[in-house]
């Protein structure tokens, strides 16, 4: 049986301050971004850590417009003026949060027409068989 999200509205309600101003500000960061930019969101025990990657732009690359900043809005007030979709978004947004950490990042993307976050296993490469750790030095 298929586990259903609460009301959008009733989830926020009961969201911690300090939470609701992380989504916020996790929201906007992704909306600031550019199509050939991705927001990587890790955790390292202690704190989250969002980190920008730029990518070459398409030679045809059109900039996004714009998009009026969420973040200096209240968290009370910029959740009113988001529509149940991107309501929706959030509450999903918050659950793939909290999975976050160990070997698991988010990768947040702007489209320039929506959003697109992955869950992924950011896997370190593992050493090579045979090969030893230590100081390379020259004579």
């Amino acid at each position: 049986m298929e586990k259903s999200n609460p009301d959008p509205d009733a989830w926020w309600a009961s969201t911690i301050p300090p939470e609701k101003n992380f989504y916020r500000d996790i929201t906007a960061m992704v909306q600031a971004t550019q199509p050939h930019q991705r927001l990587e969101l890790s955790f390292n025990g202690e704190s989250y850590e969002p980190v920008l990657i730029q990518e070459k732009p398409p030679a045809h690359h059109h900039p996004a417009k714009p998009r009026k900043s969420s973040a200096k809005l209240r968290p009370e007030q910029w959740w009113a003026q988001l529509t149940s979709a991107e309501k929706a978004f959030v509450q999903e947004l918050a659950g793939m949060v909290k999975q976050i950490g160990g070997d698991k990042i988010l990768h947040l993307h702007n489209t320039g027409y929506s959003f697109k976050i992955a869950l992924v296993l950011n896997l370190k490469p593992s050493p090579i068989p045979g090969m030893r750790g230590g100081r390379a030095s020259t004579n």
